[in-house]
């Protein structure tokens, strides 16, 4: 639970974590709660984190998680493969 980590301090937990057990599955869990879920998410990604917890749409509540549309979109920019069908999201989006 990262709810109020930095960019630097959630790179370099999950930079820590991963460095000394290179195998088991580390779930980055954050909520919006500083404003800062967005941009903080993709370090850790970068630094080994899968998965990560987003929400279905831009609706999220200031304690909830980030929009997964803009998630996988910000993660597709820093060029990390996402295996989501992006038409299909953004239909389930519209429900």
């Amino acid at each position: 639970m990262a709810g109020v980590s930095t960019v630097k301090s959630a790179s370099e937990l999950i930079s820590a974590i991963k460095d000394k057990y290179p195998d088991p599955v580390v779930n980055y869990h954050r909520h919006i709660t500083n404003g800062l879920a967005l941009p903080v998410l993709i370090p850790p990604v970068k630094a080994g984190a899968k998965p990560i917890d987003v929400k279905k749409d831009t609706l999220c509540t200031f304690y909830g998680h980030s929009p997964f549309l803009a998630v996988e979109a910000e993660l597709r920019e820093g060029i990390i493969t996402v295996n989501l069908d992006r038409r299909l999201a953004e239909l389930a989006v519209e429900k």
